[in-house]
């Protein structure tokens, strides 16, 4: 059964997981710094604030962290309001629910706005009822507090509600709090790619398949 549906939006519905990445490695770079694969795996998990007080600590960096933030709050808006595309086959099948009258929402670590103007860039925006953000609430997906929020702000039970997620973190977070979970596919989740098939309800290796998911989620 299914009530309604939360979204992660970077990796998931948005193809921006990559930026972030670079962005990241360009900002260590500028300083002098070499990011390893341990360090973004860590950062991945955490939301702007959480990941640049890490990256400060980490690397002894001498700017505040209001301007380590500023710095590449700049940079991620202007990718998200000008430049991020659409994972494929995100519309059809965001079309394909919405004309199911089934109700959306987007649970995210990003700010609001950075998804917001990802919303607006790609015209996806009337698709869902609101932007629910870690960064806002102050407490990353290691918790449920984010897909909670978000449940509620549908109307929504966890049991009948499903999170799509492409983050094993996440979507464990949001399994152990009684959501049902579809897992898609992106490369920066590749390393526990076994981990996450295993777990969710449901794996896609990306959203093509509007149909055979409505039939799962029916039974």
């Amino acid at each position: 059964m299914i009530e309604g549906i939360i979204f992660d939006a970077d990796g998931t519905l948005y193809d921006s997981m990559g930026m972030w990445k670079e962005l990241d490695f360009n900002f260590l770079r500028s300083i002098g710094e070499e990011p390893d694969l341990e360090y973004t795996e860590i950062v991945n998990k955490m939301t702007l604030e959480e990941g640049v007080h890490y990256t400060r600590e980490r690397f002894r960096i001498a700017m505040t962290e209001e301007e380590i933030i500023e710095q590449i709050r700049s940079m991620a808006r202007s990718f998200y309001y000008n430049e991020v595309e659409l994972k494929p086959y995100v519309r059809e099948f965001l079309e394909g629910l919405y004309s199911a009258q089934i109700p959306m929402a987007i649970a995210t670590s990003s700010q609001t706005d950075f998804i917001a103007g990802a919303a607006k860039k790609t015209g996806t925006g009337h698709y869902f009822r609101t932007i629910c953000s870690c960064a806002e609430i102050g407490i990353n997906k290691s918790k449920p507090d984010v897909f909670l929020l978000a449940a509620d702000s549908l109307g929504t039970k966890p049991e009948n509600t499903w999170v799509v997620e492409d983050s094993y973190h996440a979507l464990m977070t949001a399994k152990k709090a009684g959501f049902k979970t579809l897992a898609v596919y992106d490369l920066s989740n590749a390393p526990l790619l076994e981990e996450t098939i295993r777990e969710a309800d449901l794996y896609m290796e990306d959203l093509r398949d509007l149909e055979g998911f409505l039939r799962a989620v029916r039974k």
